[in-house]
């Protein structure tokens, strides 16, 4: 577990994304159809359309930084998530402070 400053905030997406995407791919989807600043240090979240797969992306002190995180089956991510509906707790990824929001995501990923 890790402690995040209260200026960070944490956007998840509400649709599934291509876990084959490489730190290029998702920061070109954060930037273009999300709309945000990829390079403000907060934590953009991905998951897979399996749920037992999440990709965290953020910038960090002249780098970025990808936390990749794979599930056992048992143990998904995400239970009968509906993709396209704003359905995912904040808390159940992060336990530390920060503000939550969620992007609606874009079927064109």
């Amino acid at each position: 577990m890790f402690a995040l400053p209260a200026s960070v905030r944490v956007v998840l997406a509400t649709e599934p994304v291509d876990m084959r995407k490489s730190i290029d791919g998702l920061m070109a989807l954060v930037r273009t159809a999300w709309g945000e600043d990829v390079y403000s240090g907060h934590l953009f979240a991905f998951v897979s359309r399996r749920g037992d797969r999440i990709k965290v992306l953020t910038w960090s002190r002249g780098g970025f930084v990808l936390l990749y995180k794979r599930k056992r089956p048992a143990n998904d991510v995400l239970r009968g998530v509906e993709w396209g509906v704003a359905a995912m707790d904040p808390g159940a990824y992060v336990e530390a402070g920060g503000e939550a929001r969620v992007v609606p995501g874009r079927r064109s990923i």
